[in-house]
């Protein structure tokens, strides 16, 4: 995910705003965050957003509850959402999350 779509507020914390965002955008807040160093970009109106990609860690099984900004949701394996992301940008940051999650499950077991 990336952090949303309002700026982090005075005094909050970049990963509190993921969380806030998180929770708005889910209805769940997640017990552990993890900073990537990769971030998203795109342009809106004439202006640069730049977002930190953070992995929330979510109980199984989770069903999220969407806010008006979402109409649906689904649960599907990277190959699938690579074919449905239309952007470059997120295809290329799916990889690369993707890719480490598999390299720390490789090395330690994976995420807890």
């Amino acid at each position: 995910m990336a952090t949303g779509n309002r700026a982090r507020g005075a005094g909050e914390r970049p990963e509190e705003a993921a969380g806030r965002e998180t929770r708005e955008e889910t209805g769940w807040m997640p017990d552990r965050l993890i900073r990537t160093p990769w971030t998203a970009q795109f342009e809106h109106l004439g202006q640069t957003y730049r977002h930190t990609v953070w992995i929330a860690c979510c109980p199984r099984p989770f069903v999220p509850h969407l806010s008006s900004e979402h109409t649906d949701s689904r649960w599907v394996d990277p190959g699938r959402a690579e074919k449905m992301l239309f952007w470059p940008d997120n295809r290329e940051l799916l990889f690369r999350v993707t890719d480490w999650l598999e390299r720390q499950r490789r090395m330690d077991g994976g995420i807890t």
